[in-house]
């Protein structure tokens, strides 16, 4: 095919496609492990995960203020009471 050809085929094939690409097909993929039990394969993988983590939280200022972002996102503003007057108004 032709280089011309090809940016044709380009310009007016397709516009959706696959993004992922471990989700694609074809002979590129052919014979590739594929993980069983990826669950077991993540909590094998946990430990050493967590150490690199806090390693790099620790040496790291971005990567401390990331994990600092990341936790206040989970938390929010945290607990907050508030007044409320159970009689009347005094």
């Amino acid at each position: 095919m032709s280089f011309l050809a090809r940016l044709f085929d380009r310009m007016t094939g397709p516009t959706q496609k696959r993004q992922i690409e471990a989700g694609g097909g074809g002979r590129r993929w052919q014979g590739s492990p594929m993980m069983n039990a990826p669950q077991a394969s993540i909590l094998a993988a946990r430990a050493a995960a967590k150490a690199r983590a806090a390693a790099l939280s620790m040496n790291n200022p971005t990567a401390a203020r990331i994990v600092e972002t990341w936790l206040a996102a989970l938390a929010g503003r945290g607990f907050r009471s508030t007044r409320t007057q159970a009689y009347g108004g005094r």
